[in-house]
C-alpha cells in the first residue's frame, strides 16, 4: 500500500488508522492524518514522531489535546505549549510542571471556557500559584470560579471571595464558611448572581434585605429564600418581575394575589 492509499484510505475510515502500524513512524502520513481531531490520531504515531518537534508543532496547532502525546521533552518546550493552549486552553495539564508555574503562560488561559460550563484551566496551574495572592485575584476576576482551586487561605481571603463572587454565580460555594456569613461578601454575590443565594448561610436566607436583593437579580433565587419571604408579597413581585417562573416558589398563602396575577398576565406566564 503507498503512502497516498494510507492517506487516503484514513480519510475515507478514520478508525483503521490505529491498526495501520507500519505508517505510524511515516512523517508523510502522520502529518497529513493528524488533521483530522476528530479522534486524536497523534496518539498512535511512533515515539519518534512523537519526539519530533515539527511534527508536534504541528500536531498541538490542530488541537491541543495532542500534547499529551508528545514527548517529555516537548511538552517542557514553552513555544509548543503556548501553541497548544492557544487551541485547547485545558492541554496545561500535560505540560511539563515547570511550566505549569510559568505566570504568562497560565495567564493565557485562566479566563477560557467562561459561561461555557468548562472546569476553569486555572485547575491546571502549579500549586504555588494557587497560593499567590496576587495571581489568584487574577484568575478569579478572570474566572470567578477559579476559586474553587485557590489555596484555602486564600478562599478565606475577603478581598480575593468579593472579587471572585462578582464575576461568577457559584463562586460564593467555594468561599471560606466563615465568608458565606458575611453580610457584605452575600450581598456582592446576589446583586451579580441572585441564584448565588443558594450558597449563602442559613443565616443570610433569612436576611431580607440579602433576600430582596438576590430576587430582583434573579427570581430564581426565591427558592432558595427562608420560608417566611415566600409570603412576604413584596419580595414575591420583585422575583417574578425578574423570572416569572418563580411564581412555582410562591407560598399558596399568595397563589391567587389579585396584584401577583395581575403581574403575570402583563408578562404572559
Amino acid at each position: 500500500m503507498t503512502e497516498e492509499e494510507v492517506i487516503e484510505k484514513v480519510r475515507n475510515d478514520a478508525k483503521c488508522w490505529e491498526n495501520l502500524e507500519q505508517f505510524h513512524g511515516n512523517k508523510k502520513v502522520v502529518l497529513e492524518v493528524i488533521k483530522d481531531s476528530s479522534y486524536l490520531p497523534f496518539q498512535y504515531a511512533s515515539k519518534e514522531l512523537q519526539a519530533d518537534r515539527e511534527v508536534v508543532l504541528e500536531a498541538v496547532d490542530i488541537i491541543g489535546m495532542n500534547l499529551e502525546y508528545a514527548s517529555k521533552e516537548l511538552k517542557a518546550d514553552k513555544e509548543i505549549v503556548l501553541i497548544a493552549l492557544k487551541s485547547w486552553a485545558w492541554a496545561l495539564e500535560y505540560a511539563d510542571d515547570l511550566l505549569k508555574k510559568d505566570k504568562e503562560l497560565v495567564s493565557s488561559v485562566i479566563a477560557k471556557g467562561r459561561g461555557g460550563g468548562m472546569i476553569p484551566p486555572f485547575v491546571n496551574a502549579d500549586q504555588s500559584l494557587k497560593e499567590d495572592r496576587e495571581f489568584v485575584l487574577k484568575a478569579v476576576l478572570a474566572r470567578g470560579d477559579s476559586l474553587e482551586f485557590a489555596s484555602n487561605e486564600l478562599k478565606a481571603d475577603r478581598e480575593v471571595v468579593l472579587v471572585a463572587v462578582k464575576t461568577h454565580r457559584e463562586a460564593l460555594s467555594f468561599a471560606d464558611n466563615i465568608l458565606k456569613k458575611d453580610k457584605e461578601v452575600v450581598l456582592a454575590a446576589v446583586e451579580s448572581h441572585g441564584i448565588s443565594l443558594m450558597y449563602a448561610d442559613d443565616s443570610l436566607k433569612k436576611d431580607r434585605e440579602v433576600v430582596l436583593t438576590a430576587v430582583k437579580n434573579c427570581g430564581q433565587g426565591l427558592e432558595y429564600a427562608d420560608k417566611p419571604f415566600k409570603k412576604d408579597k413584596e419580595i414575591v413581585l420583585a422575583a417574578i418581575k425578574s423570572w416569572p417562573h418563580s411564581f412555582e416558589y410562591t407560598d399558596g398563602s399568595l397563589k391567587k394575589d389579585r396584584d401577583i396575577i395581575s403581574l403575570l398576565k402583563e408578562m404572559n406566564y
